[in-house]
């Protein structure tokens, strides 16, 4: 029987930080996880519209379903 041994390492991630309220954040060193406010709808309707970018789905988002 053969196996083979992966060269991969398991990696922990140190949490820093969670602040559960109106805006639930979780804090890493390197990321900072958090829920999507109407501040970030051009920049999200900027990667949602984009055909390239969507293009494993049926069609790009319009505004409307960006905002939903």
């Amino acid at each position: 029987m053969n196996s083979k041994r992966s060269n991969s390492s398991d990696e922990n991630i140190l949490i820093n930080e969670i602040v559960i309220g109106d805006n639930m954040t979780i804090e890493t060193d390197r990321l900072i996880l958090r829920e999507y406010t109407m501040a970030d709808f051009d920049a999200l309707y900027q990667i949602m519209s984009d055909a390239q970018t969507m293009q494993h789905y049926p069609a790009p988002f319009d505004e409307e379903r960006t905002r939903r």
